[in-house]
């Protein structure tokens, strides 16, 4: 089995209970996976250039094509190890503040994976 450091879900640091770092697993695992994704920026990440969401090159743009956008980060989803479809996906961007909500459904290696109204 896999195991991942959890991270907490409203301040994405790391997850203590008891002085003790907490595991995650399974399609928790796998969720978690998604939104870091999602959330980092491609490029940013030193050891893997490729890695991430590339948030500067296609969505920080004059007239950005959303439908694109939507592919793409339905490809960045599947681009998780384990994730073997998506059954269910919708998107909103907040044009003022610029914040994506996504909401989705995909199967993987470890069962059903449920993301719902989570902002990007």
């Amino acid at each position: 089995m896999i195991v991942d450091l959890k991270l907490d879900s409203t301040t994405w640091d790391l997850s203590v209970v008891d002085y003790d770092l907490v595991l995650v697993a399974g399609v928790e695992r796998i969720k978690q996976q998604i939104l870091i994704r999602l959330r980092t920026f491609r490029g940013e990440c030193a050891l893997d250039t490729d890695f991430g969401f590339p948030w500067l090159t296609d969505v920080f743009k004059k007239n950005p094509d959303y439908a694109t956008i939507e592919a793409l980060m339905k490809a960045e989803v599947l681009a998780v190890p384990g994730v073997t479809e998506i059954t269910a996906f919708s998107s909103s961007v907040n044009k003022s503040t610029r914040v994506w909500t996504i909401s989705l459904t995909a199967s993987c290696s470890e069962g059903i994976i449920v993301i719902t109204d989570q902002q990007i």
